[in-house]
């Protein structure tokens, strides 16, 4: 059997992590643009599943200190992944300090009077 050559790098989500991914801090936007759940049980807004795997990828990649994820609305979040501190995006924007203050942490320098 013969295997098919791969897409090239610009048109699949590995080039684009290749090519884009060489960061030191990840903001992860979850937003709910799917839906899903168990077979048999009540559909629930999601994060689509590429979601899910960038933040994996990320938390791989950088460490869990150095990726943030902000979560728009009530959304199945992933359970499997620990140490994650999913932050909701308010309309507050209580977000914005908590991000900046993550950012901060891991050496990044923030006016925080530039948030209000």
């Amino acid at each position: 059997m013969r295997r098919k050559k791969p897409a090239p790098a610009y048109l699949n989500t590995w080039g684009l992590f290749e090519d884009y991914s060489d960061v030191g801090f990840a903001v992860i936007l979850m937003t709910p643009d799917d839906v899903g759940g168990l077979k048999g049980q009540e559909q629930k807004d999601r994060v689509r599943q590429n979601v899910v795997f960038e933040l994996g990828y990320f938390i791989g990649k950088l460490g869990r200190n150095r990726v943030m994820a902000l979560v728009d609305g009530d959304i199945e979040t992933p359970t499997d992944i620990s140490g994650v501190a999913y932050t909701p995006l308010d309309s507050h924007g209580f977000w914005k300090f908590a991000l900046a203050k993550e950012l901060k942490e891991a050496g990044y320098e923030v006016d925080m009077n530039s948030l209000a």
